[in-house]
């Protein structure tokens, strides 16, 4: 598979965008260069300079620029890639500062939460394909709009949404299962202080299994590049 991934890379041209925005909250543009890896799914390298000085580095999923509290400042969007398939990737949001880019979950509080008429369609959704396979529709829906929930700070009204689609058994299920994939992102711990609770989505007894050590070749967020091609 390694080798697959290699060569999708390799037939898509890398492509680099520089562009002007202030990261840091000086009021002045950085030169920011998202430079894109090539491959089926966008993997950046990101570089942030002020003059001729480097302020950061990291190689992040799916980077883009937002000002999300229309304050000027422009933040970092990302998507976390440890949890659920690529199309089910959370979205979660950096900040440049004296420590390069670090996640910034006040204002991942920002991200736009679920709205009822989406919330609607889910169920309606579930209703119409009253099928139960983890990794398969509409259960894959549901883990879409639980990580919106989850990485906007809004993890505790998950329960309530699942029981709105669900028998209790399969919310059990879920939950479990959903807390495992938690679990293995480095954003963690964060995610827990994010949802205000020390285990936000644990549906009652047990533990999920401990979280797994970092590997070469993972995409959480980092502070200088990696030395190889991420997809390696």
């Amino acid at each position: 598979m390694r080798w697959l991934l290699l060569l999708v890379a390799l037939t898509v041209p890398a492509q680099s965008e520089e562009l002007w925005r202030d990261v840091i909250g000086d009021g002045r543009p950085e030169r920011v260069i998202l430079h894109d890896l090539g491959g089926t799914y966008p993997v950046m390298e990101v570089s942030v300079f002020q003059g001729k000085r480097k302020l950061a580095e990291a190689t992040l999923y799916h980077a883009r620029l937002a000002d999300l509290d229309g304050d000027g400042r422009f933040e970092f969007l990302a998507t976390d890639p440890e949890v659920g398939p690529h199309k089910e990737f959370p979205t979660y949001v950096l900040r440049c500062g004296p420590h390069g880019l670090q996640p910034a979950p006040e204002l991942m509080r920002k991200l736009p939460a679920p709205t009822e008429k989406e919330i609607l369609a889910l169920i309606q959704l579930a209703r119409e394909q009253p099928f139960y396979d983890y990794p398969l529709p509409p259960v894959t829906e549901v883990r879409k709009m639980a990580n919106r929930l989850t990485y906007s700070g809004r993890g505790q009204q998950l329960p309530a949404l699942l029981a709105r689609i669900w028998s209790p058994d399969h919310c059990r299920a879920f939950l479990q299962k959903y807390q495992v994939e938690l679990r293995e992102s480095k954003l963690w711990p964060l995610l827990q202080a994010l949802n205000l609770e020390r285990k936000p989505l644990a549906p009652g007894q047990g533990s999920a299994p401990a979280r797994r050590a970092p590997s070469p070749q993972s995409f959480a967020p980092q502070n200088r590049a990696a030395n190889r091609h991420p997809r390696d």
